[in-house]
């Protein structure tokens, strides 16, 4: 499973044992950074790369339900709510400007 990060809400950076080739928007993207992402789990860490989550891993963590309006929705123990919404070419995201406060 891969998550990896871009924005502000990584904290604390670390480097990472093994380095890992990541292949996505930005091309071929070397990650050497580990953090925390906030309230979260530990994530991969670049500048240049879209903020990725593995379904798999948010599913075993956050109550998610998949609604007939082709999106799925997860829902924290806290009342938040984020909506992930497939894009163009089938890759489900959540537009955090929109949503309840981001992860």
């Amino acid at each position: 499973m891969v998550n990896v990060f871009s924005n502000g809400t990584v904290e604390q950076y670390t480097l990472c044992r093994m380095v890992l080739s990541l292949y996505c928007n930005a091309g071929q993207a070397i990650v050497t950074k580990k953090g925390d992402l906030k309230s979260y789990i530990t994530v991969s860490y670049h500048l240049e790369v879209a903020n990725i989550l593995s379904l798999h891993d948010v599913q075993n963590k956050y109550k998610m339900t998949h609604e007939s309006s082709m999106m799925f929705v997860v829902r924290k123990s806290d009342g938040n709510e984020h909506m992930f919404k497939p894009y163009k070419k089938g890759l489900f995201f959540s537009d955090v400007k929109q949503d309840l406060p981001a992860y």
